[in-house]
């Protein structure tokens, strides 16, 4: 079997594909990626093995992600080249990518092949990732799987102004205090965060009736694609597979094509 493991900022994210037959995912598997890397993905490669009664022989690894470099394991599948693969196998509306990670955004625009032409990624600050609305969800006291559930209640989305997400938390606690309501919190939160991703993808370029597919974690939020939808008025979708697992499944077809390639 072919295993792809995406070890994020926050979450480690693996994904087993028959070898045979890709289309066949076998198991979808996630544990945190804190403290030391290297021990949190042995233990999931560990535990994946367990769950499949697989010897070491019988599954083929590939790592990718942004704390990839951190590993000693091998190989190494750059992390822009699975996004492209993963969105490209899995999707018809494959041009514009846009993953929104932990801690960091990337736009992604590739070919009908599945070629990278061009890139653009906030690599500097985590302000519009994960963590800018996992910091304001825990000031609020709320869950982030919450986050439509409130954001669809607001009448007057409140704007969060802070670019830092850590200042952004305190701006969320002054905002609480003066009696602002939650859902407008929210909102704005997610507007916020819709507001760093467009000026990225017009960077990048788009063309009439061009599709955005969406990856990463906030990709499953109702309210931010459609904010994006209404901000750019074009489509935006999530591939056939769970967003949050994109990377990983690209990393297991780039290492199935690579196998096939060598043999």
């Amino acid at each position: 079997m072919i295993c792809g493991i995406d070890v994020g900022s926050i979450l480690i994210k693996a994904i087993v594909l028959d070898e045979k037959n890709s289309n066949d995912i076998v198991l979808q598997e996630i544990g945190k990626s804190i403290g030391n890397p290297e021990e949190s993905v042995t233990t999931l490669i560990n535990n994946i093995r367990k769950k499949l009664r697989l010897k070491k022989r019988d599954l083929q690894i590939a790592f990718t992600g942004r704390n990839c470099e951190n590993l000693t394991m091998n190989p190494k599948i750059a992390e822009l080249n699975c996004l492209a693969e993963g969105i490209h196998t899995s999707s018809d509306h494959n041009r514009i990518i846009v993953d929104i990670g932990g801690f960091t955004n990337k736009i992604i625009k590739i070919d009908e092949t599945g070629r990278i032409m061009d890139y653009l990624m906030n690599n500097i600050c985590s302000s519009g990732s994960g963590v800018f609305i996992s910091l304001i969800c825990k000031s609020l006291g709320i869950d982030i799987m919450e986050i439509d559930t409130y954001a669809f209640k607001s009448e007057h989305p409140h704007p969060i102004s802070s670019q830092c997400s850590i200042f952004a938390e305190t701006e969320v606690i002054y905002l609480m205090n003066e009696g602002k309501q939650i859902e407008d919190i929210v909102a704005g939160a997610c507007k916020s965060i819709t507001g760093r991703l467009i000026p990225l993808i017009l960077k990048i370029g788009r063309e009439i009736n061009q599709v955005l597919m969406l990856t990463g974690g906030l990709a499953k939020s109702e309210f931010i694609k459609q904010d994006l939808m209404e901000q750019l008025h074009i489509e935006v979708k999530n591939p056939s597979i769970d967003p949050i697992f994109t990377c990983a499944y690209g990393c297991a077809r780039s290492l199935q094509n690579t196998s096939k390639e060598e043999i």
